[in-house]
This record gives C-alpha cells, sequence and structure tokens, in this order.
C-alpha cells in the first residue's frame, strides 16, 4: 500500500514540482491551494505526511497543521518556507512538524527529507502490522531479523502440539514470557489458564506448596486448604520462568510429576491429575549447569524437547526502528503524550548502545525519555543512556559479539579452563552472545 501525500501551497507551479518528486517516490498525491482547502479535502483524503508551505493567504501552514494533527495524531507534516527563520522553524516543530525545510533548499534534499518521513510510516506501518498478527500490543513479539522470525515460525509449530514441552532460552528482559503467552494463545488450551511463576522469587520454604498446593493443617500456618500451580494450571499452560534457579530437591519432585501426570497436595493423600503444557524459560545454560551438578540432567531432557532461542537486543538492531515506534504507540496511550516517535539521531544513539537489559531496558528508557522530552519526537539528549557523555557519545562500549573473531573467542574459553560465563566476561559480551557464536561455528 503507497503512502498518501497531500501538498497544500497556493503557488501552483511549486505544488505540481513537489507533486513530481512525491510521484517518483511513489506516492499517491492529493493537492489543495490553501489551507481551508486541505481542511475540506482532509476527510474524504486522509493522508499519512502532508507537505505544506508557511505563509499563506488564510489560514497558514502551522495552524493547518494543528487542525488536521487533531484530526489524525500519526500525521507527519513538512513545513516549507521561502523565508526560513529561526522563530518559524520553532514554531514548526512546536506544531508537531516532523521537519522543516527552506524552498530554495533544492530537490535533492526535498527528496531526503520526504524519504524521511516515508520511513517512518513504513516502520509504523510494520509496527502495527505486527501487533495485528500477534493478537494485541501488550503481547507482541516485534521483531523482523532472521532470529525473531524463526522464533515465530518455532511458537506456530509447537502450538499445535499442545502437550510438547518448550523450553525458552534468552538473557533477562529479551521477551521469554512473551513466547510463553504466544505458544499459549496459539493452541488448543488458550481457553484454559496460563499460569505463572518465578522460581527464583519464591522463597525456598515456599517452593513446595507453592507448586503442590497443601491441605488445611499440612503445617504450621497453613489455616486452609490452598492450590498450587500444577492445579490452577490445569488443562491449560505452566510456564516456570527462571527454571535453572530451582533447588535441585524440588527438581526432583518436578520430574516425577512430569513423567507420572499426577501429583498429591502437602499434607494430603488423594492423588490429583496433571494435565498442562509446561513451558520453561532460564537465562542459564542448562547444559553447563548440569556439567556442574546445579541441574538434574533427567529434567534438563524432559524439559528440553522443543527449545526456542531468543536473540539478545544488540545482536538484532536492525528491529530497533520497530521496537521503538511499538514503545511509543503504547506510551502515547499509557502517558497521554502527543509523542510522534524517536528521532533519527536517538536511533543511532540506540544502536549504538549494547542493552544488557535487552527489550525491556529498551522499554524503559523510552518511557523516561517520553516523560523528560520537550517536543513530540523523542531526541538523544532525552535518552541519559548509561556509559554516554552528555554529548551523546559512547563510552567504551562493550564490543558485539559479531566483532569478535573465533580466534579471540577460542583464547578466552582456553584462558577460563572452560567456563563460558568468565570467557564471555572476559571479551565484552554477554554468556548467550557467545553461545551463538559457538552454535553458528558449529552449525
Amino acid at each position: 500500500m503507497s503512502a498518501r501525500v497531500m501538498v497544500v501551497d497556493d503557488d501552483a507551479g511549486f505544488s505540481r514540482a513537489l507533486e513530481r518528486i512525491c510521484r517518483r517516490e511513489g506516492c499517491d498525491v492529493v493537492l489543495a491551494s490553501s489551507g481551508e482547502a486541505a481542511l475540506d479535502l482532509f476527510g474524504a483524503n486522509p493522508c499519512d505526511i502532508v507537505m505544506t508551505d508557511l505563509r499563506m493567504p488564510g489560514i497558514d501552514g502551522i495552524e493547518m497543521l494543528r487542525r488536521l494533527r487533531a484530526l489524525d495524531p500519526h500525521l507527519l507534516g513538512i513545513v516549507l518556507t521561502g523565508q526560513p527563520t529561526v522563530e518559524s522553524a520553532v514554531d514548526a516543530m512546536r506544531s508537531g512538524a516532523f521537519d522543516y525545510l527552506a524552498k530554495v533548499a533544492g530537490v535533492p534534499e526535498l527528496e531526503v527529507k520526504l524519504r524521511r518521513a516515508l520511513g517512518v510510516v513504513e516502520v509504523r506501518r510494520r509496527a502495527e502490522a505486527l501487533v495485528t498478527r500477534s493478537g494485541g500490543a501488550e503481547r507482541a513479539l516485534i521483531g523482523e531479523h532472521p532470529a525473531m522470525r524463526r522464533v515465530r515460525e518455532l511458537i506456530e509449530q509447537v502450538a499445535r502440539t499442545p502437550q510438547t514441552p518448550v523450553l525458552v532460552l534468552g538473557e533477562n528482559g529479551s521477551g521469554k514470557e512473551l513466547v510463553a503467552h504466544a505458544v499459549h494463545t496459539r493452541s488448543e488450551r488458550a481457553e484454559r489458564p496460563l499460569v505463572a511463576v518465578n522460581c527464583a522469587a519464591i522463597p525456598r520454604e515456599l517452593l513446595e506448596s507453592e507448586f503442590f498446593g497443601h491441605e488445611r493443617g499440612a503445617f504450621t500456618g497453613a489455616e486452609r486448604q490452598r492450590l498450587g500451580v500444577f492445579e490452577l494450571s490445569q488443562e491449560g499452560t505452566l510456564f516456570l520462568d527462571e527454571i535453572g534457579d530451582m533447588p535441585l530437591e524440588l527438581q526432583a519432585k518436578l520430574l516425577r510429576v512430569l513423567e507420572q501426570r499426577e501429583y498429591r497436595r502437602v499434607g494430603g493423600s488423594q492423588v490429583q491429575r496433571f494435565d498442562a503444557r509446561v513451558i520453561a524459560a532460564t537465562n542459564r545454560d542448562l547444559e553447563e549447569e548440569v556439567n556442574a551438578g546445579r541441574f538434574r540432567r533427567d529434567l534438563y531432557y524432559r524439559i528440553a524437547v522443543f527449545p526456542i532461542a531468543l536473540p539478545p537486543l544488540a545482536e538484532r538492531t536492525s528491529d530497533l526502528p520497530l521496537l521503538c515506534e511499538h514503545f511509543v504507540m503504547q506510551l502515547r496511550r499509557s502517558l497521554g503524550r502527543d509523542l510522534e516517535g524517536v528521532s533519527e539521531e536517538a536511533l543511532a544513539a540506540l544502536a549504538r548502545y549494547d542493552f544488557p537489559g535487552n527489550v525491556r531496558e529498551l522499554r524503559n528508557l523510552l518511557e523516561r525519555a517520553a516523560i523528560v522530552a520537550s517536543g513530540s519526537w523523542i531526541r538523544p539528549e532525552d535518552l541519559s543512556l548509561p556509559g554516554e557523555t552528555p554529548s551523546g557519545k559512547a563510552v567504551a562500549p562493550a564490543r558485539r559479539a559479531a566483532e569478535i573473531d573465533h580466534a579471540a573467542i577460542d583464547a578466552a574459553l582456553e584462558a577460563h579452563a572452560g567456563n563460558k560465563a568468565q570467557a564471555a566476561a572476559s571479551l565484552g559480551i554477554s554468556r548467550f552472545a557467545l553461545l551463538r557464536r559457538l552454535r553458528d561455528r558449529t552449525g
């Protein structure tokens, strides 16, 4: 679907010149000779972009843009003027203009400004399509990087087999719970509950009761019967987040439930049937945990029937424009702000950052930036990226895994006796990034 551009200018010759530029970029074009005409036409001809002269008889370009954006807050405005001044540029930006340009700038610069706006329109459409495909903005897996496309393919495949255990691997903040939700909602268990439990957040002494439930009087303080997550997730999906942090003694009991599909509440004698798909997730290397004796090998094989590995954000920076647009749409609603998006300069600053907190960190950075931003676009100075100077230049950024050659990886592993976590730390990359490099080399 091509973008639609409205050209508004009382100079017919200049309007035709702009029309030719827009059509060369594949746009549909609507012409209006005044601000009043543009307002009349817009209802029947909604547009993605408006290119308008600043000074016109009657309603000027800035006032017209304000009124059009009241009808469509997503409209991108490019204000053109034959008499550029600092004051008019400031007024244009305050009215929500996407860009500002002197008419004498020439065709190449006009084309650059138009292409920038068309790029924003395209990113918005792609982000909205991904949200629609995911069934809701809060649970959407946003990204078109090949690794993310593969993740969505695997989700569709395993969703069709409602008993198959799934193991989601990824760094903190990479979206493991979103994968669990996507598998659940696409399966025949979607009408039943999805119950999530964070194995790292429950006190050790309460884990058994949390999982199995307990009968009244089973132990001191058990004043009433309590249902555990095995029972609450019946016929649905049980999501065990951070399963790598589960104590060994509970691992054995979990394995027994998964194999026998039955359990008893703490203090109870009645056998309860267990019928739920189990999706486990971890930020640990479970194979390494098994070798170190911290995770049961038999449980690992039981839950790792269908692994899905999420890439860290630092390895898919091409998805940053889509992710930023997605989060801007959310923040626009939650903060009630007239927020347009993330500027090209801010996107470039984000692309230089390695995001140890992954997508969750990006979302938090953008929320803070949206609150402090003085205009409708998030600028580099609004981001306050860790490790950056006030000028926005990165200070000693961590290296990306792709920049490190195989010899350096082998040397680091040898220096740390094969310990992948220590080797990754010495290289300045995450453990998962190192594991992906090793898998790519052997695959």
